[in-house]
Parts: C-alpha cells; sequence; structure tokens
C-alpha cells in the first residue's frame, strides 16, 4: 500500500494494543469483538495517556489507532473473517487544527 515502515510499525503496535486490550477482558477471538468493545476501546484510547510523554494522546494519534481497528475489522470482514464490521458505524473525523495556531 505503499506505507513507510514507521507506518506499518505504528499500525502494527496500535493493533497489539487493541489485541490486548480485548484479551484483559475477556475476548480471544475476532467474531465475538462487537461494537460495544470497539466504543469501550475508543473511550479507553481518549483517556489513556502517552507511554513516551505522559501527557494525553493527542488527537491525531487517537483518530490514527481508531481508523487503524477499523481498517484491520474491515478486512477480517472482506477476508470473510468475521459475519459483520463491529467498527464500521463508527465515525472518526481526523483533527482540524485550530486556524487561529
Amino acid at each position: 500500500m505503499g506505507y513507510a515502515d514507521e507506518t506499518c510499525q505504528s499500525k502494527y503496535l496500535y493493533l497489539i494494543e487493541f489485541f490486548n486490550h480485548l484479551e484483559e477482558i475477556g475476548i480471544y477471538q475476532l467474531h465475538h469483538i462487537t461494537a460495544v468493545e470497539v466504543g469501550n476501546f475508543y473511550e479507553y484510547i481518549q483517556n489513556r495517556k502517552s507511554t513516551r510523554t505522559g501527557q494525553e494522546l493527542k488527537l491525531k494519534s487517537v483518530y490514527d489507532i481508531m481508523r487503524s481497528v477499523q481498517m484491520y475489522l474491515g478486512y477480517a470482514l472482506h477476508l470473510g473473517k468475521i459475519k459483520i464490521n463491529p467498527a464500521s458505524h463508527l465515525k472518526f473525523h481526523y483533527p482540524m487544527k485550530n486556524p487561529k495556531e
């Protein structure tokens, strides 16, 4: 898809975090993921602190993480691994810069 190596690594780490979160709540199979779990992960990510800075994650990071999850689940649907994409109805808006900045 033409992604830079760093982007591929980031997307991989985002998915690892998503799957670790699912395992913590007892979900071990793709077809057990529901929109509720995706929504709960979104809430978790919005409130999580950066492991690097200790600050809240930037809106762009939250967006990137959730879009990676959404795209992965869409791909799993395409491959027939799941029957519905539990993240398909969720909308993640790309954060816009404040024009006054």
